[in-house]
């Protein structure tokens, strides 16, 4: 899951965690949450194509 954070937004680490059980919780399955910011921007390309926004 990449976490898109607007520049200005304080998010830590704690917050990426939250994102994480959310996602567990209401879908039952593990879950792996990225700042989208944080991956490099040769992955980002590489993954542009499966990219689903959810919300």
């Amino acid at each position: 899951m990449l976490v898109e954070i607007e520049p200005d937004t304080s998010f830590s680490l704690l917050n990426l965690i939250d994102v994480e059980h959310i996602i567990e919780d209401a879908t039952g399955l593990q879950a792996q949450a990225t700042v989208r910011r944080s991956i490099s921007p040769r992955f980002a390309e590489r993954i542009a194509d499966d990219i689903v926004e959810i919300f």
